[in-house]
């Protein structure tokens, strides 16, 4: 995919397309971390290690309180 960057201020910004930010699994608000890798811009999402932590809470909880259904659904 080729692009070009745009006048935003004093800056200029590459637009990110919704079908890639739905690829990488990103909102407008998840946190990005830039970094260079010789004369390559790399974009990485930053992932939330609390988020997977309250997923897996939600996870054990779920699993305790149904416990004999999804034993029985098994």
């Amino acid at each position: 995919m080729t692009k070009t960057m745009t006048k935003h201020g004093n800056s200029y910004a590459v637009v990110i397309d919704r079908t890639m930010m739905d690829l990488m699994g990103i909102t407008e608000k998840t946190p990005l971390d830039l970094s260079l890798k010789g004369d390559e811009l790399v974009i990485r999402p930053i992932r939330d290690g609390h988020r997977r932590t309250s997923v897996m809470q939600a996870y054990a909880h779920v699993s305790r309180k149904h416990a004999a259904f999804l034993k029985r659904l098994a």
